[in-house]
């Protein structure tokens, strides 16, 4: 397995005489692959307030095959003020290599509580 980046490869050729030849070529290796955001099911939250209630919602997990830990951005963001009703939450992974991949999940917010 190679990371990223030029490799120098040496190939050396011998006949039934013992005669050699040897070339050399670089191969370069590129992540071109976005990193994937496993799907989230609907998170819901009780409301606390009139105007919603300020959610801290489980982020989605996020894999890539060559960078460990790829960076993950949801808006809106966690422990926003989500109001009553579904909120979509945007979420865009990157990886070191710029790749890139977004993915969305709903957040339900509930007034359940009888006053």
């Amino acid at each position: 397995y190679k990371r990223q980046g030029d490799t120098m490869v040496v190939c050396t050729a011998t006949d039934q005489t013992g005669n050699e030849t040897t070339s050399q070529f670089t191969v370069y290796v590129q992540d071109t692959i976005p990193p994937e955001i496993s799907p989230l099911l609907l998170q819901e939250f009780e409301a606390t307030a009139l105007e919603g209630t300020a959610v801290v919602y489980q982020l989605p997990p996020v894999t890539d095959l060559a960078d460990m830990e790829p960076s993950l951005v949801c808006e809106p963001a966690v422990e926003s003020l989500f109001p009553i009703g579904i909120t979509v939450v945007t979420c865009r992974a990157t990886d070191q290599s710029g790749n890139q991949s977004q993915a969305e999940f709903k957040i339900s917010v509930q007034d359940t509580i009888r006053p």
